[in-house]
């Protein structure tokens, strides 16, 4: 590219950028009159619901009802009255953006990360379950250690919850959390937990289908601006972090080290290491493929899972970190890692499934069969249909593996 060339590109880089910054200042208007008016209607719409008696108490029957209720305390012992007060309630602070796209996520993100807290992305209920939040559990010489999770502890903490592909009943699974004074099953939050819930134009607008109470319980939170372009400038999605990580051919001038995710149903442990169990059914950790690797490594990743949404996610996570944690421990990831995707075609596939049912004397051509591997699996947990019509339910009585 000539000078001439990048000036031209610069300006116009510029240009939208200033574009993109009137677009959403207009539009962050916008969001905050529709937002508000959601949740005035909310709260309206909860009002209506009372009964006269309910919206119109007098003093003396609240006295009275103070009385009773400190008279019942009382009834029950002492001990009752003792919990109640002692009960710790959390001071998590929450906010909230309105993202609309992928990469005004990733610039929320990359701001946040500048606290140089903890931060965790959270896309599910299961996601909770990761990354020690619930429970920490590791290996210290040789004895399995526990400790309260992330959630519950008095150190910094950010949450990420994208709400913006979730179904309305996933939405209400985080309904404890996304409240003052937040909890995880019935637990309190720690109070350096910082919640941050992401939403979009289509959950607001109801082009997207979600809760009407979620209105009612972010308004009870701060809303938040999305960083400005200028501000975070390097701030690229995923896809594009691993697409320039990733060459077609192997140089010559790096140490390369080939990994195949094909040797194990687990590519989490495989990469990143995790507990395990030695010949002697002793407790021991194993190191991932991930860890050691010198600088200018590329690494040669064959059959990895680049459809899963997490496996990508890990790897651009430690791509952007320089490193993650496993047994409590930072690995620190080589600098300029770069990688090359080797994929078995479909060809290949086909080849081996030939082969394998050419040396299967049990099969017949005229009869239906079905290949099933660790990636199918999953498919074989629901209900299987053929059109509308529901085939067989599986892990039935009819139908064991």
């Amino acid at each position: 590219m000539n000078n001439h060339s990048a000036v031209n590109e610069k300006s116009s880089n510029s240009y939208n950028y200033k574009k993109d910054e009137k677009d959403e200042a207009s539009s962050t208007e916008e969001e905050s009159q529709c937002f508000h008016r959601k949740v005035t209607y909310k709260n309206s719409q909860d009002n209506k619901t009372k009964s006269p008696e309910q919206k119109k108490v007098s003093n003396d029957t609240l006295d009275q009802r103070s009385s009773a209720s400190l008279e019942n305390s009382f009834d029950s012992g002492i001990e009752s009255l003792s919990v109640i007060s002692d009960e710790r309630k959390s001071k998590s602070a929450g906010e909230f953006y309105f993202a609309n796209d992928t990469l005004s996520k990733q610039r929320i993100i990359d701001q946040l990360s500048s606290d140089r807290s903890p931060l965790f992305c959270i896309r599910s209920l299961e996601e909770l379950e990761k990354h020690d939040l619930i429970q920490q559990v590791w290996l210290e010489n040789g004895r399995l250690r526990t400790r309260e999770g992330r959630l519950f502890i008095d150190e910094p903490l950010t949450l990420i919850f994208d709400l913006t592909n979730m179904i309305p009943s996933e939405i209400a699974s985080f309904n404890e959390m996304i409240q003052v004074e937040p909890k995880f099953n019935d637990k309190p939050l720690g109070d350096h937990v910082k919640r941050v819930f992401l939403v979009n134009k289509a959950m607001l607008y109801g082009k997207q289908i979600t809760n009407p109470d979620l209105w009612r319980r972010l308004g009870q939170m701060t809303k938040k601006a999305i960083p400005e372009a200028d501000s975070f400038p390097n701030s690229i999605t995923d896809e594009a972090l691993l697409s320039q990580q990733t060459t077609k051919k192997i140089s010559t001038r790096k140490f390369h080290k080939i990994i195949d995710c094909s040797v194990s149903d687990e590519w989490h442990f495989l990469l990143f290491g995790g507990i395990t169990f030695n010949e002697q059914g002793e407790f021991i950790f194993s190191e991932g493929a991930l860890a050691h690797l010198g600088d200018d490594t590329h690494l040669v990743l064959k059959n990895a899972p680049w459809d899963n949404a997490d496996f990508k996610e890990s790897i651009a996570t430690a791509l952007r970190a320089g490193g993650f944690e496993a047994n409590r421990q930072w690995v620190m990831f080589s600098n300029n890692t770069t990688f090359t995707r080797e994929d078995v075609s479909t060809s290949e596939l086909d080849n081996l499934k030939s082969q394998l049912l050419k040396k299967n004397d049990i099969f017949r051509s005229e009869k239906a069969f079905v290949c099933i591997n660790s990636s199918s699996i999953e498919n074989l947990k629901g209900s299987i249909s053929v059109g509308s019509r529901l085939i067989i339910n599986a892990f039935s009585e009819y139908f064991r593996i």
